[in-house]
């Protein structure tokens, strides 16, 4: 099978055929040179050099590489700002379970005195411990003051067994 083409048809399709394969094969040249941003991003040792480069380099505003630095950088600082974000909502998250469970704990040291009080407050007499009512104070009775005796002489009968022998026999002491 042939085409014809009036003119010089083979040598410009085989012009155009070796044409695609130069300029496929540069950008396959140039793409090796270049490292994409995600592979930047998978190799950070690849990404430092490539940044020192590209700091060195006056026209790495054009340069492909510098161009998938720049990319991987911001990438990669959208990565940190999302991580710090996710830090700080985990962390406001945890703080604001700490506060939940001191509130709870509060509220439960609250509700026991409260049930403390109103026990003192409203005693069950049958818990309470006995004690004996006091008996009512007896007044003392009031009684005449006994009367003062009077002294009177020593009598016989008064002074004892021996004086009453003495006294019925007056003769015996005098003998």
């Amino acid at each position: 099978m042939s085409i014809d083409v009036p003119g010089r048809p083979a040598r410009a399709i085989a012009l155009l055929v070796t044409a695609f394969a130069v300029i496929g094969a540069c950008s396959r040249e140039r793409s090796e040179e270049s490292p994409t941003a995600v592979a930047l991003l998978t190799d950070p040792i690849a990404l430092d050099s490539a940044l020192a480069r590209c700091n060195q380099s006056s026209a790495s505003v054009e340069n492909a590489e510098c161009r998938a630095v720049r990319a991987a950088l911001a990438r990669l600082d959208e990565e940190r700002v999302k991580a710090s974000r996710e830090d700080e909502k985990r962390a406001q998250r945890e703080a604001e379970m700490r506060f939940e469970q001191q509130r709870e704990a509060l509220r439960q040291r609250e509700e026991q005195r409260r049930k403390e009080l109103q026990a003192k407050e409203a005693a069950d007499p049958y818990n309470l411990p006995f004690i004996a009512p006091e008996a009512p104070a007896v007044p003392k009775p009031q009684f005449p003051a006994p009367p003062q005796a009077q002294p009177q002489p020593a009598t016989a009968a008064d002074a004892g067994p021996a004086a009453q022998f003495v006294a019925s026999n007056p003769q015996s002491t005098h003998q």
